[in-house]
């Protein structure tokens, strides 16, 4: 997962106002009303999916798939129409969902339809996060637009947020697993954040068959590539004419797989930094990350 910075958002010419006046018309009407006139009004959320598409480079926000996992959407993070949580952290019945937030684009999330939809994978695996934001705190949630959603502690990992960068780590199988505990990181602290990504690997199905295994390819095509750049490192240390330009490029290589716009950096980084230490191109890199 990387930060998506939605200040840098650009909206269409008017768009503003077209959202204001949508939550004007759904703010006095009934639950059972209000679902039904919010999803009428969808064109207003539509309307912003290529401008959202491009900030993460055509990347799911969630997973940083691009074509593997296609038909994107755009999900609102925090549920517009209902609230489900999950069997560890349950959400009370009957909240009305964020309709206050239906309209509001950094509510918005640029989603594949596996980590926005109830799916079932031929390898057996489930998730899809749909409907659901649990909360570490039910009592603390936002029930409606006088309430404060900063006083909501979310499990799910928001890419939105600087704060939830780093709470996944992703192996060299390709898994997706929490993150390891830091030095001195009390347990208190290690377990918050474990659930939180646990939470989030689930709902978001970040360990679906098919996205595994690309990962899986690329931590291999990484390996493979540090190793030839270590041998082209020591060459150059050598005084081998040629080894110079060509570490140039093989650097390079491995840089550009933490670009924003690579598939699955996030992956490319773990892999580079399980690399140290036994790996001088792996170091190399990371210092210009």
């Amino acid at each position: 997962m990387r930060l998506v910075d939605v200040s840098r958002l650009i909206l269409p010419a008017g768009w503003q106002e077209r959202a204001r006046a949508a939550l004007e018309a759904i703010a006095a009407l009934d639950s059972a009303e209000r679902a039904k006139a919010i999803n009428q009004r969808s064109a207003i959320w539509a309307e912003l999916k290529p401008a959202l598409k491009g900030l993460s480079h055509n990347k799911c926000w969630y997973c940083e798939s691009k074509d593997l996992r296609s038909d994107n959407a755009v999900d609102h993070f925090r549920p517009k129409n209902s609230v489900k949580g999950t069997e560890r952290f349950p959400a009370a019945s009957g909240h009305p969902g964020y309709w206050w937030l239906a309209f509001d684009y950094t509510n918005y999330r640029f989603s594949c339809t596996i980590c926005n939809s109830i799916r079932k994978s031929a390898g057996g695996t489930s998730g899809g996060k749909q409907d659901c934001f649990p909360l570490f705190d039910e009592q603390h949630r936002a029930k409606c637009d006088h309430d404060d959603t900063d006083e909501e502690l979310p499990l799910l990992l928001d890419p939105t947020n600087p704060a939830d960068l780093g709470a996944l780590w992703f192996d060299d199988s390709g898994t997706a697993v929490p993150r390891p505990k830091k030095p001195g990181e009390s347990d208190v602290s290690y377990e918050r954040w474990r659930a939180r990504a646990e939470e989030s690997i689930a709902l978001y199905h970040l360990n679906h068959p098919d996205i595994k295994e690309a990962r899986h390819r690329l931590a291999q095509q990484i390996r493979q590539l540090a190793n030839d750049t270590d041998k082209w490192l020591r060459r150059a240390e050598s005084g081998v004419p040629v080894a110079h330009a060509e570490l140039g490029v093989k650097l390079g290589q491995l840089r550009r797989a933490l670009d924003a716009d690579s598939e699955y950096s996030a992956t490319g980084y773990c892999v580079l930094r399980g690399l140290r230490g036994s790996s001088p191109a792996a170091e190399a890199v990371l210092e210009l990350f």
